[in-house]
C-alpha cells in the first residue's frame, strides 16, 4: 500500500512539473499495485485528458465513479472530458450530478455554461455563470464566459463589460482580450478591436484563434491582403480550423478569387455554428466531376431566403448535363419557384425526397461547377412573376396613381433583425422618405415594420404600404414585376428584383457580403443590379444623397 501511495504522488509530482508521460506511468504503476485507488484513478484521468486521450481519460473517471459514485471531483472531471468528447448532453448530464452533490461548486457551473452554449441555450448559460459568480465573483473564466454567453445574444455592451471585469482582475488574459475584440469589431469599433487582439497576440503569439479573429476583423474593415495574410498565420498554427478556412474563402471571394474562394468556402459546412454540416446520406456528394447524365441529383438549400433565390440558378445548369433535378426549398418560396427551369420536383424541409443518386448542398455548386468571374450564370432573369398577380398589381397600383406619376419604386429598408449584420446592412425608415417626391410612386414592399415605421408611413402619403398585402414570395414577384424600379438593402427582395430581371439598386455596407465584392457598382450576378457603397462604414447619408441624384434623372 505505501509503494502504491508513493508511486501515486509521484504521479501527481511530475504533472504539476508538466512531465505527463513519465506522470502517467508512475499512476499507471500505482494502480498496478493497487487497482482500485481512488486519488491515482482521479489523477490518471487528469494526466490523460493533458495527453488529449480523452475517451481513455473518460474511462479512468468512469473506474472511478464505479467505486465512489458520488464523487464530485469524478463527476466534474468526466463531464470535462465528455466536453472535449463533443458529447455536450451527457457533459451536461456530469455537470448536473457534480452539482448536485455540491451546488456552490464554481468550475462546474462554468463549465455547465460553457456546455449549454455549444448546445445554443444561451440563457441557461448565463444563468449559470451568473451562478458560478455568486459563489466567487472574481471568477475570471466566468466573466469571460458570461461575455460570450451575452455576445452569442447581441448583448454586446454587456460583453464588453465582463470582459473588461475579466481583464481588470487578469491583465494577462489572452482569452478575454481576443472576445473582446470580437465584441469591439460587432459594436463598430474596428481599430480598438485589432488593439485588443493584437495584445492577445502578444502575450500568445501562437493563439491561432485570435488570429482568425483578427482576419474577420480586417476583413471586415476592407483590408483584405491583410485579413488574408491573418488567416494563413491562423492555418499555420491549426490547419484544420474550419473556421479559419471557412473566413478565408469569404476573403478570396472577397476579393474576386472564385478559383480558391469557393473550395475554402465548402468548410463552412464543418463550422458547427453556422448548423450547415453535411446530411449523412449514404449517396455520394455530387462535386463537379461525375457525370450526371441520367442521374436524380437532390439539391437542398441551407441558408437564407436570398441564398436561395441567389444560386437556384444552378438547376438548369444540373439540367443542362442531362441531371434530374429535385430541389429542397424554403416553402415561402415554393409558388415563385414553381416555374424554375431544370426543377423537376420542389421539396420543402422535412419533406422525404424521392430516390436520388446523388447530392449537393446549394452554395456548393458554384465550388461543383467551377464558377469564376467570367463564367457566373447570369441570365437577363430566370424567375418570372405570374401574369395574373401581376395584372392584380398592375391594376392596383394605377388606381393610387396620380396623373403625375412617372415612376413607380419599390422601397425595402430593413431585413432580419435577427442577423447578427442585420444593424450594419438596414436603414432607418426616415432617412429614405425624403427620396418620395413628385413623379415618383413609392411602394413599400417592407412585410415586417420595426417599431415607429407604421406610424411614419402613415404620415408620408407620398409612399403606398404594400407590405401587408403580401402573402407570400410570389406576391412580392407580381408587385415588383409592376414596378420600374426596386430600391432594397441587401435582402432577399434585392435577390428576387435581380431574378426577375427588375432594375434593383441595392445599398451596400460599407463592408459588404461577399458576394457583391469591392469598388464595384454593377454585380456580376445580376445584370439589373446596381450598387450604391457607403463610403465609410455607417455613412448612409452619401449612399442616399447618390440614390436621390439618380432618381431625379429618371424623372426629368
Amino acid at each position: 500500500m505505501a509503494r502504491a501511495d508513493a508511486l501515486y504522488q509521484r504521479g501527481n509530482d511530475l504533472y504539476r512539473l508538466g512531465r505527463m508521460p513519465e506522470a502517467l506511468a508512475s499512476l499507471d504503476a500505482a494502480l498496478a499495485l493497487r487497482p482500485r485507488h481512488p486519488g491515482a484513478l482521479l489523477s490518471r484521468g487528469a494526466t490523460l485528458f493533458q495527453l488529449k486521450r480523452y475517451e481513455a481519460a473518460l474511462q479512468s473517471f468512469e473506474r472511478l465513479l464505479a467505486l465512489q459514485p458520488g464523487s464530485v471531483e469524478a463527476l466534474y472531471n468526466r463531464g470535462v472530458a465528455l466536453f472535449a468528447l463533443q458529447r455536450w448532453s451527457d457533459a451536461l448530464a456530469s455537470y448536473d450530478r457534480a452539482l448536485a452533490l455540491k451546488p456552490g461548486h464554481a468550475d462546474a457551473l462554468v463549465n455547465r455554461g460553457l456546455t449549454l452554449q455549444k448546445l445554443h441555450r444561451h440563457e441557461e448559460a448565463l444563468a449559470s455563470f451568473d451562478q458560478a459568480l455568486l459563489h466567487r465573483p472574481h471568477h475570471v473564466e466566468a466573466l469571460n464566459n458570461r461575455g460570450t454567453a451575452l455576445q452569442a445574444m447581441n448583448r454586446h455592451g454587456e460583453a464588453l463589460a465582463c470582459f473588461d471585469q475579466a481583464l481588470a482582475l487578469r491583465p494577462d488574459n489572452a482569452d478575454a482580450l481576443n472576445n473582446r475584440g470580437n465584441t469591439l469589431d460587432a459594436l463598430d469599433r474596428p481599430e480598438e478591436a485589432l488593439a485588443s487582439i493584437d495584445r492577445a497576440l502578444v502575450l500568445r503569439p501562437d493563439f491561432a484563434m485570435a488570429w482568425s479573429n483578427r482576419g474577420v476583423i480586417l476583413r471586415h474593415t476592407n483590408r483584405l491582403d491583410e485579413a488574408l495574410q491573418s488567416a494563413d498565420r491562423a492555418l499555420a498554427l491549426q490547419p484544420g480550423d474550419p473556421d479559419a478556412h471557412w473566413n478565408r474563402g469569404l476573403t478570396l471571394l472577397m476579393q474576386g478569387d472564385f478559383r480558391s474562394g469557393w473550395a475554402e468556402y465548402e468548410w463552412r459546412l464543418r463550422v458547427p455554428s453556422l448548423g450547415h454540416g453535411p446530411r449523412p446520406y449514404a449517396q455520394p456528394r455530387w462535386q463537379g466531376d461525375e457525370s450526371l447524365t441520367g442521374k436524380t441529383i437532390f439539391v437542398y438549400a441551407e441558408q437564407g431566403l436570398g441564398d436561395t433565390l441567389q444560386f437556384c440558378r444552378y438547376a438548369s445548369l444540373l439540367a443542362e448535363r442531362g441531371a434530374r433535378v429535385l430541389l429542397e426549398a424554403q416553402r415561402p418560396l415554393h409558388a415563385l419557384l414553381a416555374g424554375l427551369a431544370g426543377v423537376d420536383a420542389l421539396l420543402g424541409p422535412g419533406d422525404e425526397p424521392p430516390a436520388f443518386d446523388c447530392h449537393s448542398p446549394l452554395l456548393s455548386l458554384p465550388f461543383a461547377f467551377g464558377t469564376e468571374l467570367a463564367s457566373i450564370p447570369a441570365p437577363p432573369r430566370y424567375l418570372a412573376a405570374d401574369p395574373a398577380r401581376v395584372s392584380a398589381w398592375q391594376s392596383r397600383l394605377a388606381a393610387q396613381a396620380g396623373p403625375t406619376v412617372r415612376q413607380r419604386v419599390g422601397l425595402v429598408w430593413a431585413g432580419n433583425p435577427t442577423l447578427l449584420q442585420d444593424r450594419h446592412r438596414s436603414v432607418p425608415l426616415e432617412l429614405l422618405l425624403p427620396l418620395a417626391r413628385p413623379g415618383l410612386q413609392f411602394c413599400s414592399l417592407q412585410k415586417e415594420l420595426r417599431p415607429g415605421d407604421r406610424e411614419r408611413l402613415a404620415a408620408h402619403p407620398g409612399v403606398l404600404h404594400c407590405g401587408d398585402e403580401l402573402n407570400d414570395f410570389a406576391d412580392t414577384a407580381a408587385l415588383i414585376a409592376s414596378l420600374d424600379l426596386v430600391i432594397s438593402v441587401d435582402t432577399a427582395v434585392a435577390h428576387m428584383a435581380g431574378a426577375l430581371g427588375k432594375p434593383v439598386w441595392i445599398l451596400q455596407r460599407h463592408s459588404p457580403d461577399f458576394r457583391w465584392l469591392l469598388d464595384r457598382d454593377d454585380s456580376p450576378w445580376y445584370p439589373s443590379a446596381r450598387l450604391f457603397r457607403q463610403p465609410r462604414r455607417g455613412d448612409w447619408s452619401s449612399v442616399i444623397s447618390a440614390i436621390a441624384e439618380q432618381l431625379q434623372g429618371r424623372i426629368t
